[in-house]
């Protein structure tokens, strides 16, 4: 095993416009800019891969006055592929997915 196998391979990127909730967008940029060495795009990209490694889909109501931020995110092509499968399969917005996937890894970070 190669000391730089902890780097996912290089594969093609797709840029996508997503709606993040903001108290969620609003954690990324604290993880992104005091925490990790990682963008944004990074770390969505991370919650979705432990998104479908876990396959905990747990799903939440949005608080009323929540409101949202678009932003294009660019993800790796196996994860907006297996994101159309989660589409597809419990019929759910590609948005819905991204917010549940942060929201997650959130949760597992502490900080919600």
């Amino acid at each position: 095993m190669s000391i730089f196998s902890c780097f996912p391979k290089r594969e093609k990127l797709i840029k996508k416009p997503f709606e993040i909730d903001l108290s969620l967008y609003e954690q990324l940029e604290y993880l992104s800019q005091e925490v990790y060495d990682a963008s944004i795009n990074k770390l969505v990209n991370v919650c979705l891969e432990n998104l479908f490694i876990t396959k905990e889909l747990n799903l939440y109501i949005k608080p009323r006055n929540e409101k949202t931020v678009a932003r294009s995110i660019i993800l790796r092509k196996s994860l907006y592929d297996n994101l159309i499968k989660y589409r597809n399969k419990y019929n759910l917005s590609y948005n819905k997915i991204l917010n549940i996937a942060i929201r997650n890894a959130l949760i597992d970070e502490g900080l919600l």
